[in-house]
C-alpha cells in the first residue's frame, strides 16, 4: 500500500528540520571542542616551558567552561537526539550519512583532546619528577 502524499512529505519536513538541528549542534560542539584542543596544546606548551601554575589556571579554567558549555549543549538538544534514534529507519540515508559524518568530525576531535591530555599529564608527571 502506498503512502499518503501528504504523510510522506510531512516526514521528510520532519527529517529535514530534525537533521537541521542537530547538524547545528554538532557544528557548535565541533566549534567549542576546538577550542577546547586548542587550549590543551596550549598548555602543554606552557608546560614545556616551565611557566607558572598561574597561567596554566587560566587554561584550565577556560577548558571547563567550554565543556560545561557542552554539556548544556548536550542537554537542551537531548530530546533531538532521542527523536532521531528513536525513529531512525524513517530517516534517508543521505540524512543518516550526513548526520554521521558530523558525529565523527566531533568524535576525531574529542580523540584528538584526550591524546593531547595524555601528553600533557605525561609532561606534568615528568616535571614533578613522579614519572
Amino acid at each position: 500500500m502506498a503512502q499518503h502524499p501528504a504523510t510522506s512529505d510531512h516526514l521528510v519536513a520532519q527529517e529535514t528540520q530534525l537533521l537541521e538541528r542537530l547538524l547545528r549542534l554538532y557544528a557548535e560542539e565541533r566549534r567549542i571542542y576546538s577550542e577546547v584542543l586548542s587550549l590543551s596544546r596550549r598548555q602543554g606548551e606552557l608546560v614545556r616551558h616551565g611557566e607558572g601554575i598561574h597561567k596554566m589556571h587560566r587554561i584550565l579554567v577556560a577548558k571547563q567552561k567550554h565543556l560545561d558549555d557542552i554539556a548544556h549543549l548536550e542537554e537542551a538538544d537531548r530530546t533531538a537526539r532521542e527523536a532521531w534514534r528513536e525513529h531512525r529507519e524513517r530517516w534517508s540515508g543521505t540524512a543518516s550519512a550526513r548526520l554521521h559524518a558530523a558525529i565523527q568530525e566531533v568524535g576525531s576531535l574529542i580523540e584528538e583532546i584526550l591524546l593531547s591530555e595524555e601528553e600533557n599529564d605525561r609532561l606534568l608527571l615528568e616535571m614533578t619528577g613522579l614519572a
